[in-house]
């Protein structure tokens, strides 16, 4: 049977229709991909300019906007900052989480440590700890007061019998002699 005059412009609409969504989902797709290429070259840039920052500035957070790294966005170098808000996709992420995302600095919490809130407190070895007021973190208390925990790094809280070696004691948040 020959095809009637409406019907042959309804199906050709209906193909050029379903043809027209394939090509939008394959443009959608495609850029997904290059958005993931372009997400992994920001994380490898990232950690290149950790290994930096702890070279050269012994992980020192405030100095995240000093670290230039590979990766560029539109002819423009990014500092180590600004690769880290597009590594994780967080334009807000403070200096201390970026570093402490940084594989080569590893997540170190003492006594006194710069915080922002009290997930960067928190380590397996300091948890319970919080960020006070003065953006530093504390130990965690015990029995409602503060745990005072001598900074083992300096020689004059150790013990007498003790000057040279002394470091912090986790679990017990006191001083030991090495």
């Amino acid at each position: 049977m020959a095809a009637k005059g409406v019907e042959l412009p309804t199906n050709a609409i209906i193909v050029l229709s379903l043809g027209l969504i394939v090509m939008v989902l394959f443009v959608f797709f495609s850029g997904k991909n290059v958005s993931n290429v372009d997400a992994m070259q920001a994380k490898n840039a990232f950690e290149q300019g950790c290994q930096q920052l702890k070279t050269l500035y012994q992980c020192d957070s405030t100095k995240l906007s000093q670290v230039k790294t590979s990766y560029t966005v539109d002819g423009q170098q990014k500092n180590l900052l600004e690769v880290c808000h597009i590594a994780f996709s967080d334009p807000f992420m403070s200096g201390i989480k970026c570093k402490n995302a940084c594989l080569a600095c590893g997540k170190k919490v003492y006594d006194g440590s710069p915080c922002e809130d009290d997930s960067d407190c928190q380590s397996p070895t300091t948890q319970g700890w919080s960020c006070d007021g003065a953006k530093k973190c504390i130990p965690a208390s015990v029995s409602g007061s503060r745990v005072s925990v001598p900074d083992c790094r300096q020689s004059v809280n150790c013990p007498s019998s003790c000057t040279k070696g002394c470091k912090l004691d986790a679990a017990r948040t006191g001083c030991e002699c090495n």
